[in-house]
Formats: structure tokens, C-alpha cells, sequence
């Protein structure tokens, strides 16, 4: 493989999900020798205040309901609306500048919506020949033919939505089956879309349950231990009640509770169960894989890539209030496969936790299917598959033979 390839990697700060993606891609491509692999927040470089407004948007408006709205309006948006030519353009002009200072040899997305859509020309061979006249994901792209640049969109949820659909984009990475078979019904050839998974970081991959005690916590290895995760912005609501509820609940468990970044709500729990020793609170943490595989069973969001790393871990899941939106569609997706519980309630939360912790839940029947979505190679395949079309591009040969 080519050491001296430059990867580009673009990730917006929309939750924490898709910074943790890039980051085990870029571990991916240096384990294969690449030492040039950087990552960027596209939206935060172009327009920072348009991307600190909007990400609030996001937070106030998805526990309102307002994003999931938007979210389902727009699930079919084609390439060549108004919309998502404008959506698809935010960024681009900043990029065009970074393409021509890095000359990157490949820019990879882990977000929709980026600039990089419009990088390559991408031709009638890209589509099935009985789609060409039809489908339009092809037209319009070639904004920057001149750079040439190969871009390739790894999708980090358990949805497709129309925003991952790009012109230009020259390969899909999907988390499932599933995905490559509607890429396909819109006109994406298969030799342009790889089942790789949702790639997470070498600790998820490396640790699995085991019930262990962490370094400075009190209590006994295989004790029941709930972790209760409020997301990277801690923005599950309920959460104290809902842990007071566990507690009375369940008198034999102990509570992990991570706060993520919101400092208010750490301050508010350490307030409600100071001296409380079955419950440990935390702020945003690095050792979440520690605390994954130190528990009994998770509740949490429904981030694609939280879930993917739960799976990694092999921690039962009670997926709790998914918001509308890509949440709801991971969750839909990780219940139909057996792979997760969810919840809406507090006190139906509370059940499932109990099947969990009584050993009701997962049933043995269904591993199989659950292994089916486990991928823990998935950072190194798209690592592999990029660096392979790199060294295909630079052999004039094989390229006009293609």
C-alpha cells in the first residue's frame, strides 16, 4: 500500500458519533502505513457561526420533535433539488481551498451534506444501464473536474437518507445488507457500494463484557451495573428520576451514569445522590469502552455509532426515547434485528432492564443475527479499499482500461 497516500477525512460536530468514525478511520490508515491522514470539520472551518448555530438548532430541535419533521420531509430529497444543491454546496468553496493546500488523494465523508459531493465527475458508467436516462444522481457533478479528487461516504447510521446521496461520490461504505439494496434501487452500481459496518475504534474491538470492577469504584465483579448514557451533549431528558426509579427498582445494581459535556446536569446529579455509593457519576469520558465493558446493561441514545460500539462490546441495550429522526430509524433497525430493547417510558424501561438483568433477554435463538451486523474489521476494509483505488488511479494503465 501506498505510505506516502494523503487521506482527507470530513466530519461535522452534529453529536459526538461522527468525530469518533473519523478517528477510528484514521487509526485504520495509519495501521496500514498512511501517516498523512487529517481530520476536519468541514462546516466549523467554513462557517463557524452558521455551524455553532445550527448544531443548537439540532439540539433544541430534536427533543422537540422539529428535526425529526425535517428529517422525513427531506428522507427522499434527490441531488438535484434546489435544496440539496444548496445543502450539498455549504463548505465548498473552504474545501476547494484545503484541496489545493493538502492535494489529498482521497476525501472521505463520515457526514452528508459536505462539499466534497462535487470534487469528481462522475460518468454514465456509474449507473446501471437501464437507469442512465433516468436517474440524475450523476448530473451536475463535476463543480471541481479539475481536481480530480476520488471521494468516498461512509454512512454512520442505520438509515439512508437522501442527504448521503451525492453526485461524485465514487464509493458507498454501509453498515448492512439492507442499505446496498436500496442504494442499488436508486441507481448506484453494486461495484460502487461495500457492506463494510460502521467502523469504531480498536478499544471497542479489543474489550469485550466481563463484568470487571474499574480502578477506584466500589463494589464486586459480576455485581449487576447499569450504565446509563445521556449522550456526548447529555441531552437524554429524565435521566435523575429515571435513575431514583432504577435504584428502588433494582436494590441489588450499581449506576454508571456518564453526563457527557453537559456540566449542569453533572452538577445536578452529584447534587441529588451525593454519598449515594451505588452511583457513580461522570462527565464526558475517553474509557467509555472500560465502562461499556465493566456493565450488565446500557441505556442510551440511538446513535449509530453508540449502538455499533455496544454491539463491539457485546452490552445488552435498552435504547430509551429515540428522538424522530435517524435515532428512531437506528433504534427500529437494532430492534427488528434482536440486536436492542427500547423504550419510550420510564416504567417500560424498567421492565426491559429487568429482562436484561434476570437473563430474559437476548435470546440465544437470535445471535446469529446479531453477529450478522458485527463488523469490528470495518475501519480496516474501508481503509483497504480506499489506499487499493489510490494505487489503481495512479497506474495510467489500468485506469484507461477500466
Amino acid at each position: 500500500m501506498n505510505s506516502d497516500a494523503k487521506i482527507l477525512i470530513l466530519y461535522a460536530s452534529y453529536g459526538d458519533g461522527h468525530l469518533q468514525v473519523s478517528r477510528a478511520l484514521q487509526q485504520a490508515f495509519r495501521t496500514q502505513g498512511v501517516r498523512s491522514v487529517e481530520i476536519v470539520d468541514l462546516f466549523s472551518h467554513a462557517h463557524p457561526l452558521f455551524s455553532f448555530l445550527t448544531r443548537q438548532l439540532y439540539l433544541k430541535s430534536s427533543s422537540l420533535g422539529l428535526y425529526g419533521l425535517s428529517y422525513y420531509l427531506t428522507q427522499d430529497m434527490r441531488p438535484d433539488t434546489l435544496l440539496a444543491k444548496w445543502l450539498h454546496s455549504i463548505g465548498e468553496r473552504r474545501l476547494r481551498q484545503m484541496i489545493r493546500e493538502r492535494c489529498p488523494d482521497a476525501v472521505v465523508n463520515t457526514f452528508p451534506l459536505q462539499g466534497s459531493s462535487r470534487l469528481e465527475p462522475e460518468t454514465e458508467r456509474d449507473l446501471e444501464p437501464e437507469r442512465q436516462p433516468e436517474n440524475r444522481l450523476a448530473e451536475g457533478a463535476g463543480f471541481l473536474a479539475d481536481m480530480h479528487v476520488p471521494t468516498f461516504s461512509v454512512v454512520t447510521d442505520y438509515d439512508l437518507h437522501g442527504r448521503w446521496l451525492h453526485p461524485g461520490v465514487h464509493h458507498y461504505f454501509v453498515p448492512a445488507e439492507e442499505f446496498k439494496t436500496q442504494l442499488i434501487a436508486k441507481g448506484i452500481v453494486p461495484e460502487r457500494i461495500h457492506v463494510s459496518g460502521i467502523p469504531v475504534r480498536a478499544p471497542f474491538c479489543h474489550n469485550r463484557r466481563d463484568g470487571s470492577v474499574l480502578p477506584g469504584e466500589n463494589g464486586k465483579t459480576g455485581e449487576p451495573v447499569i450504565l446509563l448514557i445521556a449522550g456526548a451533549y447529555g441531552v437524554l431528558k429524565g435521566l435523575r428520576r429515571l435513575c431514583t426509579r432504577l435504584l428502588d427498582n433494582h436494590p441489588n445494581v450499581r449506576i454508571s451514569v456518564v453526563c457527557g459535556r453537559n456540566e449542569r446536569l453533572k452538577r445536578e446529579f452529584k447534587r441529588r445522590f451525593d454519598g449515594q455509593e451505588r452511583v457513580r457519576i461522570y462527565g464526558f469520558v475517553d474509557n467509555i469502552h472500560e465502562l461499556m465493558a465493566a456493565s450488565s446493561c446500557l441505556i442510551t441514545k440511538a446513535g449509530g455509532v453508540t449502538l455499533s460500539e455496544a454491539l463491539a462490546i457485546g452490552v445488552p441495550v435498552v435504547i430509551y426515547r429515540p428522538h424522530l429522526g435517524q435515532e428512531k430509524e437506528n433504534a427500529d433497525f437494532f430492534v427488528k434485528k434482536a440486536a436492542a430493547l427500547s423504550a419510550s417510558r420510564a416504567d417500560e424501561l424498567i421492565r426491559q432492564v429487568g429482562r436484561i438483568l434476570r437473563a430474559e433477554w437476548p435470546p440465544s435463538c437470535t445471535e446469529h443475527t446479531r453477529q450478522s451486523l458485527l463488523k469490528k474489521d470495518a475501519g480496516e476494509t474501508i481503509a483497504a479499499h480506499i489506499l487499493s483505488e489510490i494505487e489503481r488511479r495512479s497506474n495510467p494503465a489500468e485506469e484507461g482500461a477500466r
